[in-house]
């Protein structure tokens, strides 16, 4: 693999570095492209720092082949949070880098980054999500947080997932069980409103959100394992992360007496209508 590299320069002095100050940098291959980087984040990543070797030439920089653990995109993103290009105090980066940053610090197990750039997706920062990129993206780097949360958004969007929408959500059934809750919740949904029980709908909606758990139970157990493998302590969902609106109102009813419950719900749904 070596072979494959630049070989470093050759020393020209014997002037001692300055060991506070001084940015020790190694050389990562992504396919046909070659980085000079910092080193002290990366070398927190177990994939860096078993692949290191050193390069040829006598100023023994070292090296690592990273072309199997993450992509140039994804990479390049993560660079771009760990040692901005630009100063921007107290400024944190917005948009879908978070994504890339989530993918390559899951990839190479970075946990620090692999934190923040939950953090990020969690709080917004990427911007707006589809229910299936939720999905799809806590799936693939064991976030169970946003797994969840795109599994409900899909399950109770008003919108039939499409077929490419589906054709992604092979893995484990799960396209089959958001499909078999989606029909579950129609059937509710029309035999509440043939009997005008509309504050039940709603009541039956959220005890059906709460099924949404244990129906991807098994899944969740897996990616909170693969959390834990990688650092995550808590990911934080709030509480009413999926929750329908008039169930995050204070009269919500949720620690009520059943019969107040649903004058509160019905209150609720007529202040919704009216909104």
């Amino acid at each position: 693999m070596n072979g494959d590299f630049p070989t470093c320069e050759p020393k020209t002095s014997a002037t001692p570095m300055a060991p506070n100050l001084f940015v020790e940098t190694i050389r990562v291959k992504i396919w046909d492209r070659v980085y000079r980087v910092p080193a002290y984040h990366l070398l927190e990543s177990p994939r860096v720092r078993d692949g290191l070797q050193v390069g040829k030439g006598n100023c023994g920089e070292r090296i690592v082949d990273l072309s199997y653990h993450t992509n140039k995109e994804d990479f390049e993103a993560l660079i771009n949070i760990l040692h901005p290009s630009t100063i921007a105090f107290n400024h944190s980066p917005r948009g879908r880098i978070w994504l890339r940053v989530l993918n390559s610090a899951t990839r190479l197990v970075l946990k620090p980054a692999r934190a923040a750039a939950i953090r990020a997706i969690l709080s917004g920062a990427a911007g707006i999500l589809t229910p299936v990129e939720k999905l799809l993206f806590g799936h693939q780097n064991a976030v169970p947080t946003l797994f969840l949360q795109g599994c409900k958004e899909l399950i109770f969007r008003v919108d039939i997932p499409t077929v490419p929408e589906l054709q992604q959500l092979y893995v484990d059934g799960i396209g089959s069980r958001i499909m078999i809750f989606r029909e579950k919740r129609m059937r509710q949904a029309v035999m509440c409103t043939n009997l005008k029980k509309t504050p039940t709908t709603i009541w039956m909606l959220y005890a059906a959100m709460e099924k949404v758990d244990v129906a991807f139970a098994d899944i969740l157990e897996r990616l909170k394992e693969r959390a834990r493998q990688l650092g995550d302590v808590d990911q934080g969902p709030p509480a009413t992360m999926g929750v329908p609106a008039v169930l995050q109102r204070k009269d919500s009813g949720a620690s009520l007496r059943p019969q107040d419950r649903d004058e509160a719900l019905d209150r609720g749904v007529k202040r919704a209508r009216l909104d």
